[in-house]
């Protein structure tokens, strides 16, 4: 089996224009693809947007974003102003976001985000 770090994943998927979407429906022949992911970065927050900030493994500089998409669902916010700039581990479907007239690669509402674990 071929092992691939996270980052050759999105480059794969942002050379293919992948049209990720919602997570896979109930009835297997309506069935979308999908990217199931577990991110653990640290949370921003940029304007009136949250961004995990991701260090990518073997470089100490590389960095990566990726936007979180968040519905007006107040506990939600409370939730993320709290995590607010700690280490968090978050898990859900990648997509393509769209923000401010720009595409950007995060995952989609609906995620879980709780804090990651000292090790």
């Amino acid at each position: 089996m071929t092992k691939y770090t996270a980052c050759s994943i999105i480059v794969y998927c942002l050379a293919a224009h992948a049209a990720l979407a919602a997570p896979p429906a109930k009835d297997a022949k309506t069935q979308a693809d999908y990217i199931k992911v577990e991110v653990k970065g640290r949370l921003l927050n940029n304007d009136s947007s949250y961004v995990l900030l991701v260090r990518l493994p073997g470089n100490d500089n590389a960095r990566m974003e990726l936007q979180l998409e968040v519905s007006e669902e107040k506990a939600l916010v409370r939730r993320l102003d709290r995590l607010k700039g700690q280490e968090v581990l978050v898990r859900g479907y990648l997509a393509q976001i769209h923000t401010n007239k720009l595409v950007a690669l995060g995952v989609r509402h609906g995620f879980r985000i709780e804090a990651a674990s000292k090790q």
